[in-house]
């Protein structure tokens, strides 16, 4: 009887050992499984950055602003001044006649012409570039002018018949105003230019002329 309740004693202590070393082993796969289960999250921040866009600002346009005097908005005539020892010289007026304002700059050009204006003599303008200042003039609507002071000479030179008239009369001229591509035309009246038509020219002035 005694041996028997010492086995019994045995057997108990290991099953209870049994137990506890099962709990144990199974607590601890627990762990691990949850260990391994645990999700791992990554967050990405994304940081955009707006594009910054400036915009000049507008220059502000007159739509008033007189612009370049176009032939269509002119007259031109031509007007003689007092002669001097072979000298002539002239006034060319350009006269606003449009119902707008329009500017004048710089110098005119200019074609001699005869038979009617059919053909084209020998002309050659030259600048004055210092005879007067140059400054943008505006012509009123309705009558603004502006003006310059031809001068050419009746003098024949060396290359140019001496007992004879230098150069054909002209009876017509073409005139192109300043800054323009077109011309112009209108009766030329004061006798022949020499030395191959050439004109001295100033730049345009405000008003008639003297």
């Amino acid at each position: 009887m005694e041996r028997r309740g010492i086995w019994l004693t045995i057997g108990a202590v290991i099953v209870l050992i049994v137990v506890l070393f099962a709990s144990f082993v199974m607590g601890g796969g627990d762990d691990d499984n949850n260990n391994n289960n645990k999700a791992t999250s990554t967050t990405t921040t994304s940081t955009t950055l707006a594009a910054t866009t400036t915009t000049a600002a507008p220059v502000p346009v007159d739509p008033g602003a007189p612009t370049t005097c176009l032939v269509g908005q002119l007259t031109a005539t031509l007007t003689a001044l007092d002669a001097a020892a072979g000298n002539r010289y002239a006034n060319l007026v350009f006269t606003n006649t449009s119902p707008v304002a329009c500017t004048m700059f710089g110098f005119p050009g200019m074609q001699l012409l005869a038979n009617g204006g059919s053909a084209q003599l020998p002309t050659l303008v030259e600048r004055n570039e210092g005879a007067v200042p140059k400054n943008m003039l505006t012509l009123a609507a309705g009558g603004g002018q502006a003006f310059t002071r031809l001068h050419w000479s009746v003098v024949s030179a060396l290359d140019e018949p001496q007992d004879a008239q230098c150069q054909p009369t002209p009876d017509n001229v073409q005139i192109t105003p300043p800054d323009e591509g077109d011309y112009l035309t209108t009766p030329w009246t004061l006798g022949f230019v020499c030395d191959g038509g050439t004109i001295d020219v100033n730049a345009v002035q405000p008003g008639a002329g003297p």
